[in-house]
């Protein structure tokens, strides 16, 4: 028999961890039924909670907002949008008069619901008042566009406030980067501050992408070489109800495909990734086979002519990355012509809502302006900090160092994962996180973690589809009993979760996203709850399956020391 207060006790850890599997099984239950215990009343007060009525004032002043940033701007009529303008200067004096009142009648919340509740607000009355103070100045930036007569948005003012914008003629040093599917410019202010800018980009077909990346080839045998290699890719799309994209040609057939070999998980098909160890003119051969044996008349590529095959080499392997977001971004539930980069700004923006903002890279909408003149609409991120986990789990298998982490480096990595989960992030292999890292002992130390390229994010996923099976690169959400796979959650952020309602995601996310969106991540934020609140009781044998873990429950030893055999996840 366990002497289970003992064993608790610091310095008996290491014993622990030598014990049999059984008894090691006893004490990980012992901890999470006495974590359950200190917070079981916290729990059975949180399942009846309601919003106070200063809380409901909040929320209906972020509705009303919401419900004019829809509705269109009159252009032709100076009195109407004198009047619609007040009423939305009205709108957010309401919304900030609305949150300073709960603050002032909550000013030191004992719950973590109520203190979520005080984060969310702060958050949102910090919003509040940049916007409110930027509508004049946005609007004025809007009437050169009145003139083209095109409909317009408040929402189109929403989004001028809720960006940035960098005059390159101000001290700026511009360079440029490649991306595997688009270039980013490198921004180093006169402050010696790094910033990455991305245009905006759209998500298209292969087919669609290339063309316009080579639309100002000059020669004209250059742009018949470049039809006919774009009539060969024909590249398009099948999607099936409930189906989301898949790499598998099953879903997504070019007719190149099968002559070129494409393989999931490789880069670049192969019959051109090794090119200077092969006999270039038996691939070139074969391809003309190929294109013979598709019998379209129109189509006319001679392989072996010098030209056409240098454009078809630098082609290809752009082709192939293009081909693989485009599966990726189906299978997100991402529809063509979409913003894609837009969707990091979502993704920075839900962060800060849960109180965290370095969880993901810093994001904004921003402008480029030259001599005077906006050039360019994208967007601008802020350097990730550290090196990506994939550069240092290298690293210290090379050094054969053990990778530890830090108490706030655990607490981070299992708020990134239920984050993603509610975002529908499916792209989070081991480059896309940054981590900070020291090396003391012979360790390698994980002290945080940070996302990045959350661009395959925030597609109609239901919740159906993360539930319990991996999409991509998503970890399932429940085991195979339906409770919640992640053991030990945030109590911050699940209880931000909770006082989330759909119109609040409607005011943060509005101009980003369209509807269908917004609708489904609430689906899966309202389903993942669900799934939490049965984790969080006892089950039969008396444990919970997962516990809510405060600040100071992170830095418990135990969770030190058994956070790999718990967690299951993203490492």
């Amino acid at each position: 028999m366990l002497d289970e207060k003992k064993l608790l006790h610091k310095e008996n850890i290491e014993q622990i961890n030598i014990f049999q599997e059984d008894r090691v099984e006893n004490v990980y239950a012992y901890a999470m039924s006495q974590q359950f215990q200190e917070n079981e009343k916290l729990q059975k007060s949180k399942f009846n909670s309601k919003d106070s009525k200063q809380m409901l004032a909040v929320k209906e002043a972020m509705k009303q907002i919401t419900v004019k940033m829809q509705e269109t701007i009159p252009q032709n009529d100076k009195e109407a949008l004198r009047g619609e303008f007040t009423v939305l200067t009205e709108a957010y004096a309401g919304l900030i008069r609305a949150c300073e009142e709960y603050l002032a009648g909550h000013p030191h919340p004992l719950t973590i619901a109520g203190k979520a509740r005080k984060r969310l607000v702060n958050g949102t009355l910090a919003m509040a008042q940049k916007e409110a103070a930027g509508l004049s100045g946005a609007l004025l930036q809007l009437k050169p566009y009145f003139r083209s007569g095109e409909p317009l948005l408040w929402g189109n003012v929403l989004g001028i406030i809720r960006g940035v914008s960098f005059d390159l003629d101000d001290n700026i040093t511009v360079s440029r980067e490649g991306a595997a599917t688009s270039e980013l410019k490198v921004l180093r202010t006169k402050d010696d501050k790094t910033y990455f800018y991305k245009e905006d980009e759209k998500l298209t077909t292969p087919k669609a992408a290339i063309a316009e990346e080579y639309k100002n080839l000059k020669k004209a045998e250059d742009k018949d070489i470049l039809e006919n290699i774009l009539q060969l890719l024909d590249y398009r799309i099948e999607r099936k109800q409930d189906r989301y994209g898949n790499v598998d040609t099953k879903y997504y057939h070019g007719k190149i495909d099968d002559l070129l070999s494409i393989r999931e998980g490789e880069y670049e098909p192969y019959i051109l990734a090794d090119l200077k160890q092969r006999d270039t003119k038996s691939v070139r051969s074969k391809i003309e086979e190929y294109i013979k044996k598709l019998n379209i008349p129109a189509l006319n590529l001679d392989m072996h002519h010098k030209r056409t095959w240098q454009l078809f080499q630098e082609i290809m392997p752009k082709y192939w990355r293009l081909r693989t977001r485009l599966g990726v971004s189906m299978e997100a539930g991402i529809g063509l012509e979409q913003s894609v980069s837009q969707r990091n700004v979502a993704a920075s923006r839900m962060a800060a809502v849960f109180g965290m903002p370095s969880l993901v890279v810093a994001t904004n909408k921003a402008t480029l302006k030259q001599k005077g003149k906006k050039s360019e609409n994208g967007i601008v991120m802020s350097q990730a900090k550290g090196k990506s986990y994939g550069d240092v789990w290298e690293m210290a298998r090379q050094k054969k160092e053990k990778i530890v982490y830090t108490p706030e480096a655990m607490r981070q990595i299992t708020c990134l994962q239920l984050f993603d989960s509610i975002c529908g992030q499916i792209d989070r292999h081991w480059n896309n996180f940054f981590v900070t890292y020291k090396e003391e002992n012979g360790k390698m130390v994980i002290t945080g973690f940070q996302g990045i390229d959350n661009d395959l994010s925030f597609g109609d996923l239901q919740y159906r589809n993360i539930r319990a099976e991996n999409m991509n690169r998503l970890p399932a959400f429940e085991n195979e009993g339906s409770f919640c796979s992640m053991p030990l959650l945030d109590a911050k952020m699940v209880e931000t979760m909770r006082v989330l309602k759909k119109t609040d995601l409607e005011y943060y996310l509005g101009d980003l996203l369209e509807s269908k969106y917004i609708d489904a991540m609430w689906n899966r934020l309202e389903n993942m709850l669900k799934v939490i609140d049965k984790s969080l009781h006892k089950s039969e044998d008396h444990k919970p399956y997962a516990v809510l873990m405060e600040d100071k429950d992170w830095r418990s030893d135990f969770v030190k020391y058994n956070f790999n055999r718990m967690y299951k996840g993203y490492l």
